[in-house]
């Protein structure tokens, strides 16, 4: 980033470096509410709320330490 720009090959004019913001996407525990909100949009409130349902299901057995293999498995990643 601090090495000299190169000049335009057509022209001959020194080029310049143009920086744009950056995007941040909060992906943590925390920042749900609004994925449950467009998922309803997308699904249908019934669907969501199985879904929602069952997170929540996986979520207290997580807590208890009654996890299938599958769901330790995926802990491991």
């Amino acid at each position: 980033m601090s090495a000299p720009m190169p000049a335009c090959p057509d022209c001959g004019a020194t080029l310049t470096r143009l920086y744009s913001p950056v995007t941040v996407q909060y992906n943590a525990t925390g920042f749900h509410t609004t994925e449950y909100t467009r998922f309803e949009k997308q699904v249908g409130h019934e669907r969501a709320a199985r879904f929602r349902a069952q997170r929540e299901d996986a979520e207290a057995r997580a807590r208890a330490g009654r996890l299938t293999p599958y769901e330790k498995a995926l802990e491991a990643i």
